[in-house]
C-alpha cells in the first residue's frame, strides 16, 4: 500500500512539475486560472525563474516520495526521507487551508476564475496529497 500511494503521489507531483516547466517555456494552457486575481488583475506575475523553482521543488518532492515508498535504492538516509515527507505533508496541508483571503478552503475572495478552480480542484488536490503523504509517513 505504501509503495502504491508513493507512486501515485510521485506521478501527480511529476505531472505538476512538467506543467510548471511548460508554463516556464511559454505555454499558456491553464495559465489564466492558476493565479489569484483582484477583478481581472493578477495579484502577481510569476517570473520564469520562480516557475522553474516550483517545478524543481515538485520534482524533488516526487523523488522523496519514491524513496519513502521503497521504489528505488535509497539515495538519502532514512531520516532525510522522513523529514522530507513531513515537509511535503506540511506544505500541501497549509496550501489547502490557505491564507484566509485569496487561497485555500477558507478564502474570502470568491467569484474569480482562480477562486472557482481553487475551490473545485487545487485545494482539494492539496488536501488529498497531504493525506496520502501522511498515510505513507505512518506506514
Amino acid at each position: 500500500m505504501s509503495a502504491v500511494l508513493s507512486l501515485l503521489v510521485s506521478c501527480v507531483l511529476l505531472g505538476l512539475s512538467a506543467l510548471h516547466v511548460y508554463w516556464m517555456l511559454g505555454g499558456r494552457w491553464g495559465s489564466t486560472a492558476v493565479i489569484p486575481t483582484r477583478g481581472n488583475k493578477p495579484l502577481f506575475k510569476p517570473r520564469k525563474i520562480g516557475t522553474l523553482g516550483v517545478a524543481w521543488l515538485l520534482a524533488c518532492a516526487a523523488v522523496i516520495m519514491i524513496g519513502m515508498g521503497g521504489l528505488t535504492q535509497p539515495l538519502l538516509p532514512d531520516w532525510a526521507y522522513q523529514c522530507g515527507g513531513w515537509v511535503i505533508f506540511s506544505v500541501f496541508l497549509l496550501r489547502s487551508i490557505g491564507e484566509f483571503r485569496w487561497v485555500g478552503f477558507f478564502k474570502k475572495e470568491k467569484g474569480t476564475p482562480f477562486a472557482g478552480w481553487d475551490s473545485a480542484l487545487f485545494s482539494p488536490l492539496c488536501l488529498l496529497l497531504a493525506a496520502a503523504v501522511f498515510t505513507v509517513l505512518m506506514m
